[in-house]
């Protein structure tokens, strides 16, 4: 059985804390994990149990990346285990894959536009008594740093898949393990080693286009001119006429102080 995830170029991060939204732009790889298998290693001591994962991980987001796989197996009973490489089980696993398998443990891994890897992760065998397993899967994301009130850190993506125990719960086998859960989620890891975990929801990127057009055209479209204050009547008049009632009462004045020098005039004896 085999999941794959793809997460969108544009997602939004719910914040727990503040319960806002804001806009997230980065990148994740496609990744597929399939269903756990079983290693045993015969040793002196005995026999070894080794529970391993195969996954695969491409560059989808068109640019090129170097990403350093992480990946981490805990369970309800306080058991975590972290991807490492045993040379032996490694070899018991790549040949059960025709040889395609890649050791990526701690490493770094450049991958061009559209490239994959194929790769397993190593981990010890579970406790007997577990109920609940918890795979992670860091260093697949884009990461920035980022400062949460005091707290400086490291904000990414990491793949999350839970699994639940059917039956029985002793001395299970990955036969009897039930997904739960299969997804991303977001990740802040502090600098003392604190780590966040936080949903993603997942906006289409149509959506996000069709939003900034929309914000687009809106800005596009001219501003209304502001309203004009109320007038009278006697202004109105002023305003078709050109000239308002201060200046028609002026030139009213003017008119008589001109008419009164003219009666003067005519009125003045002759010498």
């Amino acid at each position: 059985m085999r999941s794959s995830i793809v997460i969108a170029s544009v997602v939004v991060a719910v914040s727990l804390a503040s319960a806002s939204f804001a806009l997230e732009p980065m990148w994740e790889l496609e990744v597929a994990f399939s269903h756990p298998q079983i290693v045993t290693i015969n040793s002196p001591t005995g026999d070894q149990t080794y529970w391993c994962v195969v996954y695969t991980f491409t560059n989808t987001s068109g640019e090129a990346r170097t990403v350093r796989p992480r990946i981490t197996l805990s369970s309800n009973t306080g058991k975590s285990c972290e991807d490492s490489y045993l040379p032996a089980v490694f070899d018991v696993m790549n040949k059960r894959y025709g040889g395609s398998l890649l050791n990526v443990t701690k490493s770094v891994v450049e991958l061009k536009p559209g490239e994959g890897r194929r790769a397993v992760a190593i981990f010890d065998k579970p406790d007997s008594d577990t109920a609940t397993l918890t795979l992670l899967a860091y260093g697949l994301s884009g990461k920035r740093v980022e400062k949460r009130g005091e707290q400086e850190g490291v904000f990414s993506r990491a793949c999350k898949i839970q699994w639940s125990i059917l039956g029985d719960r002793f001395n299970f086998t990955p036969g009897r393990l039930n997904k739960e859960s299969d997804g991303f989620v977001s990740v802040f890891r502090a600098k003392d080693g604190t780590i966040t975990e936080e949903p993603i929801v997942i906006v289409p990127i149509e959506d996000e286009v069709k939003a900034a057009r929309q914000q687009a055209a809106a800005a596009e479209q001219p501003k209304e001119a502001p309203a004009r204050p109320a007038v009278s009547e006697s202004e109105e008049e002023s305003e078709e006429t050109g000239g308002t009632a201060e200046e028609e009462e002026a030139s009213t004045e003017e008119e008589e102080v001109s008419a009164e020098e003219e009666e003067s005039t005519e009125e003045a004896p002759e010498e």
